[in-house]
């Protein structure tokens, strides 16, 4: 694989990946990290994994540690298990130094397996480094680098390797186990990461699907059904503890996640506005100039190109339409299809999957094609330079801004200003605004702006019970037992309902100054408690018991995992073992 390696223009690139790599890592003398007004919402994930780890246990499936401590189920209704690697292995670091060095994992990740994913193509080292580079630093995962968008981020990494395996499926004439496991874990790393991203890529696998068997007439259906049955077999039981808990929460009746105006600018872009601002080499472009320069060569020589370049070459065009206003998607904006929330930025980073793939398929039978290897070297350089220049005046740019706290945030910021996150405000931020996404259904949604949350969801957020139908404020207390601990002074006897989440699936533990008592949901979805006496001075704690079936699948999972790592590495020394003999051997 590394026969190359003497190669001066390999060594180059190298030299350019290291520097990108100590770059990234250099970052962390910052004693902060930029984002935007939305990275509150991604920052207080992190935040509330990292806690849980630090304190002695897995995520569960409420807020404890973040979004204003209400017992939200964000937790358990957004996937997070491809977040816990990252987040425990840096959990030694301060939050920022961790949000850092997690977002350059997650860039160097991406680049390795978009490596790998062309390299099962073009069986070159070289070539694959090169296309990686430009598809892993620039467009969408810098966009992701800098938005702070760690899932989708994830999410994007495998896209190409979902799409190579897929394709060897569908040109599968006879029945091979390990497409069907190789897809089915890909598949399901991609539940592990993000909802949206998952049903993203299904239906740009359906689109593909349709697109290659249109093209050869349905030859070899039942062998591709056969494969795709089995992977989905596989994805279905390695998915099965994130489709547990979010089946087992969504029977309580949820308010879905917000819909913003998806047919309308800047959710979705027009088409000429996101290629011409491909052409300037900015940092929050969703289609790189390196990419774009890349497609236009690979339809300029459409005449030499393959039957896989020229499938993956028409997909990229439907995926620029489905990414762009030129799909009608003002009729469906009243639809559930409006939970995208944004086509372009869901859309478009499979264009760039689609082009590298395509140009690997090229370079795979069109070895002399020289001119190639010099054009990508020349577009590594440029996204080089452009990562480096822009993250560098991003992060210089941020020195001299304030640090936002809790009382000057809104006040001072845009949904898309950038803002600057410290230890200092970090956790404070968490709890700045409300979100309704996956509140009890019965919260209620505000009948006069639909993006905003209701009242009955505000005053959760601000700790704002009742005590016999008057306002009781709660004060907040630190917790390390997986619980969330409030305290309200002066309580009287009768109904205290606290301003905590009651799903009604769920079960909780809870207790009034270390003494368990009965709970009840209120008709808003807040718990309440009945007390026979007056309290001068009550210290509540309520615990989410995670359902044992969670906790089984959960071990059972992970210990599969260690089996198929196990299995992988057991295999993979063996053949290079065997290799190596068999080399000796032939001297």
């Amino acid at each position: 694989m590394f026969k190359n390696l003497k190669n001066k223009e390999l060594l180059f690139l190298l030299v350019i990946i290291l520097v990108s790599i100590v770059f990234i890592f250099f970052r962390v003398r910052y004693d902060f990290f930029s984002g935007i007004n939305d990275s509150v919402f991604h920052v207080s994930r992190v935040f509330e994994i990292r806690e849980s780890f630090l304190n002695g246990h897995i995520p569960g499936w409420t807020n404890i540690y973040s979004f204003s401590h209400t017992g939200q189920a964000i937790s358990g209704m957004y996937p997070d298990f491809t977040l816990w690697p990252f987040i425990l292995v840096t959990s030694w670091l301060s939050p920022v130094h961790q949000w850092q060095l997690i977002l350059g994992l997650v860039m160097i990740v991406t680049w390795i397996i978009h490596a790998r994913a062309c390299y099962l193509i073009t069986k070159n080292i070289k070539e694959s480094i090169l296309l990686a580079y430009v598809s892993s630093f620039s467009g969408v995962t810098l966009l992701s680098f800098h938005y702070g968008q760690l899932a989708s981020g994830i999410a994007y990494a495998l896209f190409p390797l979902l799409i190579v395996y897929c394709i060897e499926i569908l040109k599968s004439t006879q029945f091979n186990y390990k497409l069907s496991l190789y897809f089915g874990i890909t598949m399901s790393l991609i539940v592990y990461s993000h909802v949206i991203s998952t049903i993203i890529a299904s239906t740009v696998l359906i689109i593909l699907c349709v697109g290659y068997l249109w093209k050869n007439y349905f030859d070899n259906i039942g062998m591709i059904v056969r494969h795709l049955l089995s992977a989905i077999i596989i994805v279905l039981i390695l998915s099965s503890p994130i489709l547990y808990r979010i089946v087992y929460i969504s029977k309580s009746g949820l308010l879905p996640p917000i819909k913003l105006p998806f047919s309308e600018y800047p959710y979705t872009k027009d088409l000429l506005d996101i290629l011409t601002t491909s052409l300037v080499s900015r940092w929050d472009t969703y289609i790189s100039l390196s990419i774009l320069v890349l497609s236009i060569y690979l339809f300029s020589h459409w005449y030499i190109t393959n039957k896989d370049t020229r499938l993956l070459l028409m997909l990229s065009i439907s995926i620029l339409i489905l990414g762009s206003q030129i799909f009608p998607w003002v009729f469906l904006k009243d639809t559930p299809i409006a939970l995208i929330q944004a086509p372009t930025w869901r859309f478009l980073p499979w264009f760039s999957v689609f082009i590298i793939l395509a140009m690997a398929y090229l370079l795979r039978d069109n070895k002399k094609v020289d001119f190639t290897h010099k054009l990508l070297l020349i577009l590594s350089v440029i996204t080089f330079l452009s990562f480096l220049g822009n993250t560098e005046r991003i992060d210089k740019s941020m020195l001299s801004k304030p640090t936002y706290m809790k009382k000057t945030f809104y006040t001072s910021t845009k949904i898309q200003s950038r803002i600057k996150f410290s230890n200092e405000n970090i956790e404070a931020l968490n709890g700045i605004r409300a979100y309704f996404d996956y509140a009890p259904r019965v919260a209620g949604n505000n009948k006069k702006n639909p993006w905003q949350p209701s009242k009955v969801v505000m005053n959760t957020y601000r700790h704002i019970g009742e005590n016999n139908d008057k306002k009781k404020v709660f004060k907040i207390l630190p917790t390390t037992n997986q619980e969330i601990k409030l305290k309200v002074k002066d309580v009287k006897r009768g109904t205290l309902t606290i301003p905590i989440w009651n799903y009604s699936s769920l079960k909780y533990n809870v207790k009034v100054n270390g003494k368990q008592v009965k709970y009840s949901a209120t008709p808003h979805g807040n718990i309440a408690i009945s007390l026979d006496q007056n309290i001068k001075s009550a210290v509540i704690s309520v615990h989410h018991l995670t359902p044992r079936t969670y906790i089984g699948l959960v071990i059972f999972i992970a210990v599969l995992w260690g089996a198929l790592i196990l299995i992988y590495l057991i295999n993979f020394f063996r053949n290079h073992f065997k290799n190596n003999l068999m080399r000796h051997s032939a001297k």
